[in-house]
This record gives structure tokens, C-alpha cells and sequence, in this order.
């Protein structure tokens, strides 16, 4: 069985073995060796081996002289008035626990934050939410395949032989000539979006010398049938897709065909166009790459109906001028 007893350095309360009354023990609190005696049930003080009724001050009893405690060892502090007796034994091997201030503006200060930090923390939630809010919504949009509908603006070739709208500044590259041996290798210049995954491109090849000879001839377009297709389908491995749709394409200087190809990933919308008269006979390819596209849309619209070629033509008595043709397609099923 423990009993309470109190230490006379500091006036705080702990426990011992019923056993070790009157003998020196450690105050868990400042540390100090006391002599062990029971506190007083009326004054709550340690009583020193006296009775209730004798003074606190009094002289010690035979059990403190015996264990050799001084006067001034047993003589109790004063306690802190409305202290409650531990109901639990309070081992001598427990840390002391921490003391808590009876202020209640310290109080205040240790338990509620301020008002400053809750607009702080409240302002840091909410541009935390925005935070991840946008990147989720760039995340969700990357590749969205739309081709924006303004922008646009008028790309002259570096040889001047045509002119068309692209939607930014174009990359130039070198495409190589056809296998079937019909053209020669020709120029691509492609404006990409590397957020919208989408393509805009318009390319040309200068047909064999041996072709260009026999274009001007071709009256039925067998020989042009075959140079477009032989470009078609090396654009479909270029693409991986598969032909959703074919139509044929009229102007007043170029035939050939649109096409429409289904992707994994997107779809490609391309004019395959051979002209054949002039002193440039020429394959043109003009594409359009996104997700939901058709010919209607507004970046189709923009392509393939700003295409114009440059041609020289003679006046009489007069030198040569040079003018751009629109080409005025009309697509036929």
C-alpha cells in the first residue's frame, strides 16, 4: 500500500511503500532526500510523526531521530491550496509531469493559435485547393487535339511558289523522295502543338524530270493517280492509320484527292495535289492533325482554302508578271 506523503524542500506531493514512513526517500519533483512522513489529514502537510493537533514546526518524532533525519529536514513546505491527492500510486520512476500554467493568458497562448496564423493557414489551404485544381485541369487538357481557330497567320514559301495560313511559325524538314521514284525529295513545314498534340503542315515535291515531261500530257491523270498514290500510302505508314474517307479534288490548276485518316491517337486530314502545268510541276500535300476534325471545321477551312500558288504568266508586249492563284477547291465523292 502506498501513502501520500510531502516533500519539505519543494511542498509537492508523492508516494511510498506504507513500509518506508519515516525514512529517507527522493522527492521525484526537485530531487531532494526527505524524510518520508504521511501528510496530516486537516492540514495536508507532512506531520513529521506527530499528531494532527501539534504544531508543524515541532520536534521530530523517534522514528525521524532514529533514522537520523535533521529538524530542518522534516519541517514541511506549504502546499499549493486545492491540490487533490493522487488516487493512483505514483512510482518513483515516473517522470514528473509538466506544469501547466494557471494564467489564462498564457493559457490562451499555448493552446489556441493566433489570429494571424488561422487567416495564414486558411490562406494556405485555399491556394493549395487552386494549386492542385489547375494542375489537374492542364493534366486533363494535355492532348485535348483541338487546333486553335485564331492566330493564323500568312506563310510564304522561301522559293515564293505559294502562300498559305498556318497557325504559328513553321519548322522546316527535309522529307526524302518517294520510293516509286515519281518525285524528287521536297520540303515539309509543320507548325505543332506540343500541348494540344495537334499538326498543321503544308509540303512540296518536284516531280522526276522524266515525269514532268509526261504530266503536261496526262490528260485521263493515270500517271497523276499514280504519283498521289504512292504518296498516299507512304503517308499512311508515316501514320499507322487506316482510311476513313477519299474524295476526289478539283481546282483550276491542280487535281488530286482529300483523304481522311483514323489514327490511334488522332485524326489526319490531307489534300494530296499535282500540278502539272507550268515551269514547276509539283506534288503538294496539305494536312491538318487533331482529335475530331473534319473538313468544315474552322482550322480545315482556314488550310486548304488559303493555298495559293505563284505563277508567272506572259502579257503581250509586256515582261512577265507574277500573280497568286487560289486554287478554289471543289471536292467531289
Amino acid at each position: 500500500m502506498f501513502v501520500p506523503v510531502g516533500c519539505t524542500q519543494c511542498g509537492k506531493l508523492f508516494q511510498v511503500p506504507q513500509e518506508n514512513l519515516g525514512q529517507p526517500a527522493p522527492c521525484p519533483w526537485c530531487g531532494a532526500m526527505v524524510a518520508a512522513w504521511p501528510l496530516s489529514p486537516v492540514s495536508g502537510v507532512a506531520t513529521g510523526g506527530m499528531t494532527s493537533g501539534a504544531p508543524v514546526g515541532g520536534t521530530l518524532s523517534a522514528a525521524a531521530a532514529t533514522s537520523g533525519a535533521s529538524e530542518e529536514a522534516v519541517t514541511p513546505a506549504a502546499t499549493t491550496p486545492g491540490v487533490t491527492l493522487p488516487t493512483e500510486p505514483l512510482s518513483l520512476d515516473e517522470e514528473p509531469c509538466p506544469e501547466v500554467s494557471s494564467s489564462p493568458s498564457r493559457w490562451r497562448e499555448q493552446t489556441a493559435p493566433t489570429s494571424a496564423r488561422r487567416v495564414f493557414q486558411l490562406l494556405a489551404g485555399s491556394v493549395g485547393v487552386v494549386l492542385v485544381a489547375g494542375i489537374t485541369l492542364v493534366v486533363l487538357n494535355y492532348g485535348h487535339g483541338r487546333l486553335p481557330e485564331t492566330g493564323w497567320a500568312e506563310f510564304t514559301a522561301p522559293d515564293g511558289s505559294f502562300q498559305v495560313l498556318l497557325p504559328g511559325v513553321p519548322v522546316a524538314e527535309e522529307v526524302a523522295a518517294n520510293p516509286a521514284g515519281s518525285i524528287q525529295a521536297g520540303q515539309r513545314f509543320v507548325v505543332r502543338g506540343w500541348y494540344s498534340r495537334t499538326a498543321v503542315w503544308v509540303a512540296y515535291h518536284d516531280l522526276e524530270p522524266r515525269v514532268a515531261q509526261q504530266i503536261a500530257g496526262d490528260r485521263d491523270r493515270v500517271l497523276a493517280a499514280g504519283i498521289i498514290r504512292a504518296e498516299r500510302d507512304r503517308e499512311l505508314t508515316r501514320w499507322e492509320g487506316t482510311i476513313h474517307k477519299e474524295a476526289e479534288v478539283r481546282t483550276a490548276v491542280a487535281w488530286g484527292i482529300e483523304m481522311h485518316i483514323d489514327t490511334p491517337r488522332s485524326t489526319v486530314i490531307e489534300q494530296f495535289l499535282v500540278v502539272s502545268d507550268g515551269s514547276q510541276p509539283r506534288l503538294y500535300v496539305l494536312g491538318v492533325q487533331g482529335k475530331n476534325l473534319t473538313p468544315d471545321s474552322a482550322a480545315s477551312r482556314k488550310l486548304f482554302t488559303s493555298f495559293r500558288l505563284h505563277r508567272e504568266r506572259k502579257t503581250v508586249g509586256k515582261p512577265e508578271s507574277a500573280t497568286f492563284w487560289g486554287l478554289k477547291l471543289t471536292v467531289r465523292e
